[in-house]
């Protein structure tokens, strides 16, 4: 098992965003943007449901790595990214970023994403990348599979959206397929 103990130095930038590890001083902004009180557990965005004590036992454990997505600009907090259900020896890994609304049409989710990714196959080693969404956001559909996302599957209503049940869409790509469309992101 790897256990990075720095994993932000190994983080690129991009023009519009940059990511910093989570700390514990960042719990606050997890919960007031993405935690469901009623339930005291994270939306589903980030795969499992997990609580924040959850997530601090697997990142300690090194089998989750999760950063806090800033707008390199205003250096304002826009949303989170994380790495988790690490499988080591097979070398597959799920990714989740979650965008404040009112930056999400400023490509800051695609940018957090190719940190990330980047972050994933260069740094961690791993060669399966997973990401999951619900099947009501059809613009990250979109966006996953111009990025060479390919669906995988359908998890039929696996998730709770606004009081309905709904399905979750489960994509994943390669290695090889994500270096090359990386290759252009840098700057």
């Amino acid at each position: 098992m790897l256990c990075l103990k720095e994993p932000e130095k190994m983080l690129k930038k991009t023009a519009t965003t940059f990511l910093r590890l989570y700390e514990a001083k960042d719990a606050d902004f997890a919960k007031e943007c993405y935690y469901d009180h009623e339930n005291a557990t994270f939306f589903y965005d980030f795969g499992p449901v997990m609580r924040h004590e959850d997530f601090v036992s697997l990142a300690n454990l090194g089998n989750a790595h999760m950063f806090v997505v800033y707008d390199d600009n205003s250096q304002v907090e826009v949303g989170l990214a994380m790495v988790y259900n690490i499988k080591w020896k097979a070398r597959v890994a799920s990714i989740g970023v979650m965008i404040k609304p009112e930056f999400r049409k400023m490509k800051h989710a695609m940018s957090a994403t190719a940190i990330i990714l980047d972050f994933v196959i260069n740094s961690l080693g791993i060669e399966k990348v997973i990401c999951e969404t619900l099947v009501v956001n059809d613009r990250v559909e979109t966006e996953l599979s111009k990025n060479g996302f390919v669906l995988e599957g359908t998890l039929f209503n696996e998730a709770l959206f606004e009081g309905k049940r709904v399905n979750i869409l489960r994509f994943c790509a390669f290695k090889e397929d994500l270096q090359k469309r990386l290759q252009n992101v840098w700057r």
